[in-house]
């Protein structure tokens, strides 16, 4: 899964601490990523039932015959589409996909010297 990562100058070393509990960036990249390719993406899905809104993930493949494609299609390849707009005459086909953003938002640091 591809994640945005804007961490202000962290590379994946770099360790985070958490009041009693500290780990690298890589540690929580990884476990972002295992949330979100198994149970999350699961329970995504689910919750968009809920609120009435299934959507057929399904897709052709190379043969022509239609493949069950997981939930995890949200966050990977993305789920095939086609986007209309109001006022245009033609459509767009492509893919919607979700994409998760880890960021590292540094508090301000006042270098001056008093």
């Amino acid at each position: 899964m591809q994640f945005n990562h804007t961490l202000n100058g962290l590379d994946d070393q770099a360790i985070l601490a958490f009041k009693d509990k500290t780990l690298k960036v890589r540690e929580l990249q990884y476990a972002v990523d295992l949330a979100f390719l198994g149970d999350l993406a699961d329970e995504f899905v689910a919750l968009l039932k809920t609120q009435g809104i299934e959507i057929d993930v399904r897709t052709f493949d190379s043969d022509g015959c239609l493949q069950a494609l997981s939930s995890q299609a949200w966050f990977r390849e993305g789920v095939k589409c086609e986007a209309f707009q109001p006022g245009k005459d033609t459509s767009q086909k492509g893919k919607l996909s979700l994409r998760v953003s880890l960021e590292f938002l540094p508090e301000n640091v006042d270098n001056s010297i008093s």
